[in-house]
C-alpha cells in the first residue's frame, strides 16, 4: 500500500443511524436519500443541477454545500486515502481505508444507496487517542470533510496502523486558525444543535486576529466554519461589523443553508449604512423618564447636547427631552419630572440607508440609532453628519462617477448582448432587461483583447487591468467596511482608474 494521498472525515447520520451498516458491511454511506445515482455526473456543474432536481425547493447555499460534499464522495476522494468516522452510538472512533470507487445502490432503501467501499482497520479507538490540536477538526458536522491540517493525513495513516497518533511533525501544515478561534468553534459545534451561537461579526473578527471587515478575512472565516460544519445566518460576506450572526449546523441530507456562494462577476449594490458615521456606534448619555428634569438640564449643559435620550432601566426607550421641550414645559408650569419634556425622537436601525436618513436628520436636528442588539447605540445629529459627510460619502462618489463613465463608454462602442454574454447566466438576463452592469461585468469585457481592441484606448491594457482590479477590491472593502473614514492611500486606486477616464472620456 502506497503513502496516503489524503484523509476525511466522514460521518454515518445526524443520529448515527448508518454507522453499523457502514461498519458491518464494509462501506461509507453518505445519505441523501432524494438523491439519484450520480455516477454519470462528470463536473461540478451536473451534480449541482442533479441536486437541484432532487431538491427544487433547497436554496442555493444547500446546493452548492451539498455539491462540494458529493464531489468530494464522487471524484477527489481516492483509493488508498483514509477515513475518519466518529461514531455517535459508542463515542469511539474509526478509521478505514477507501477500497474502491463509487457506487449506488438501487437495491437499496433511501439514505443508504450513496456508497464508497471501505476497509475499516479499527472501529473502536477512543477519541483520546487523536491528539488534542487534531481532536477539534473531527469536530465538524459535514457529512463528508477533508481533514488538512497538522499534518492529519499522515497521523491518520499511523493511526490506521498502531492506533496511537504520533503527533505533529515538523513542516506539518498548521493551522491559520487562531488558538482563539479554533476553542471557539469548537465550543460553538457543540452548542449548536440545541442552542447556536450568536455573535456580532466585529467580535468574529477579533476572534481571527483582525479589526476591520474585509473580503479576505470574512471568506477566513466563513471557511472555518464550513470546516467545522457550521453556517452563519446571514452570511458574514452580507453582513456589516456590528450585525449579529448565528452560528448554525449544516443538516445535509434536506435542510437549507442560506450561505451563498456569490459569482464571481455579480456583486451587490454598495450601501451607506446610518453605522458608519461614527457618533452612530458611540452610546449615548441618557435619563429615565421619572428622572427630576433638573438632572436632564444638568447633563445637557455638562456635555453641551442639545439633547437627552430617555431610556428607561429596562433598556425601554421613550424619546427624548430638549431645549425646546422643556422650555414648552416650563411656560406650562409643569416641569417637574422629564415625562413632563419628553418628546416623540426618531430612531433608524443601524443597517438603514444613511442617504434616505439625511432629509430627517437635518429637518429635525437629529435622529437616534439601533444597534444590532436593538439597544440605542447613539444619535446623530445634523453636526455630526456635516463634519464626517464628506470623508464618509467621498469614496462612493468617485465610484458612482468610475460606473458612470463605463456605462456610457461601454454602451457606445459595445452592443449590450456583447456585454452580457460576458455575465453568468442569472446575470445575462438581468442585463438584457436593463440592470445596470457592474464592474466585475466591465471587468470581464475589459479581458477581452478584441473588446479592448475596439475601445481604441490609448492605454497600457496590463496595467488598466492591473488598476481595474485594484479598484474592485476597493469597492469590496467599501462594502464590508464599517466606521471610520478611508485614507487617501486607500482611495488611490479609485482616483487613479478615474482620471484614466476621465482622458478616454472627456
Amino acid at each position: 500500500m502506497g503513502e496516503p494521498l489524503a484523509a476525511w472525515l466522514v460521518r454515518g447520520g445526524k443520529d448515527g443511524e448508518r454507522e453499523a451498516d457502514a461498519l458491518g458491511q464494509g462501506l461509507f454511506i453518505a445519505g441523501w436519500p432524494g438523491l439519484g445515482d450520480i455516477s454519470g455526473c462528470s463536473d461540478r456543474d451536473e451534480l449541482r443541477l442533479a441536486l437541484r432536481a432532487a431538491y427544487p425547493l433547497s436554496k442555493k447555499g444547500s446546493i452548492d454545500n451539498w455539491t462540494g460534499q458529493l464531489w468530494r464522495l464522487l471524484r477527489e476522494i481516492e483509493v488508498d486515502d483514509h477515513v475518519v468516522m466518529p461514531l455517535k452510538r459508542t463515542r469511539l472512533i474509526a478509521i478505514g481505508r477507501v477500497s474502491g470507487e463509487y457506487r449506488y445502490r438501487t437495491e437499496c432503501p433511501p439514505g443508504f444507496q450513496h456508497v464508497r467501499p471501505v476497509e475499516w482497520l479499527h472501529t473502536d479507538l477512543p477519541r483520546d487517542a487523536v491528539g488534542p490540536d487534531l481532536l477539534p477538526s473531527l469536530g465538524s458536522l459535514l457529512t463528508i470533510a477533508g481533514l488538512r491540517r497538522f499534518g492529519a493525513a499522515r497521523r491518520i495513516a499511523e493511526l490506521a496502523g498502531s492506533g496511537v497518533d504520533p503527533g505533529s511533525g515538523v513542516g506539518d501544515a498548521v493551522s491559520g486558525v487562531p488558538a482563539d478561534a479554533v476553542s471557539f468553534l469548537a465550543a460553538a459545534v457543540q452548542s449548536a444543535p440545541e442552542r447556536p451561537v450568536r455573535i456580532t461579526v466585529l467580535q468574529l473578527l477579533r476572534l481571527f486576529g483582525a479589526s476591520r471587515k474585509s473580503a479576505g478575512v470574512s471568506a477566513t472565516i466563513e471557511l472555518a466554519l464550513e470546516e467545522n460544519g457550521l453556517v452563519s445566518k446571514p452570511s458574514i460576506m452580507q453582513s456589516d461589523a456590528d450585525d449579529v450572526v448565528s452560528l448554525e449546523p449544516v443538516v445535509d441530507d434536506t435542510s437549507p443553508v442560506e450561505s451563498e456562494v456569490a459569482d464571481p462577476v455579480e456583486e451587490r449594490l454598495i450601501r451607506l449604512h446610518v453605522g458608519r458615521i461614527r457618533s452612530a456606534t458611540a452610546g449615548v448619555v441618557s435619563v429615565q423618564l421619572h428622572d427630576p428634569l433638573v438632572k436632564a438640564r444638568t447633563l445637557m449643559l455638562t456635555h453641551n447636547f442639545s439633547q437627552l435620550a430617555v431610556i428607561e432601566e429596562n433598556g425601554e426607550f421613550r424619546g427624548a427631552v430638549s431645549w425646546e421641550s422643556i422650555g414648552q414645559a416650563d411656560m406650562a408650569e409643569r416641569a417637574a419630572q422629564v415625562e413632563d419634556a419628553l418628546m416623540h425622537a426618531r430612531v433608524v436601525e443601524h443597517n438603514e440607508d444613511l442617504l434616505n436618513q439625511i432629509a430627517e436628520i437635518y429637518a429635525s436636528g437629529y435622529v437616534f440609532v439601533r444597534g444590532a442588539d436593538r439597544a440605542i447605540s447613539g444619535i446623530i445629529t445634523a453636526a455630526d453628519l456635516t463634519q464626517q459627510f464628506d470623508g464618509v460619502v467621498r469614496p462612493f462618489v468617485l465610484l458612482e462617477e468610475i460606473e458612470q463613465r463605463l456605462h456610457r463608454t461601454m454602451g457606445a462602442v459595445f452592443a449590450v448582448e456583447e456585454i452580457a454574454a460576458k455575465a453568468s447566466s442569472r446575470q445575462r438576463q438581468q442585463i438584457l432587461d436593463g440592470q445596470k452592469p457592474m464592474l466585475g461585468l466591465y471587468q470581464q469585457v475589459i479581458k477581452d483583447e478584441q473588446m479592448w481592441r475596439r475601445l481604441r484606448w490609448r492605454l497600457d491594457h496590463e496595467a488598466f487591468l492591473r488598476l481595474f482590479n485594484q479598484v474592485r477590491e476597493m469597492r469590496n472593502s467599501l462594502m464590508h467596511f464599517s466606521g471610520g473614514v478611508l485614507s487617501d492611500e486607500e482611495l488611490a486606486p479609485l482616483h487613479g482608474l478615474l482620471r484614466m477616464l476621465r482622458v478616454v472620456d472627456p
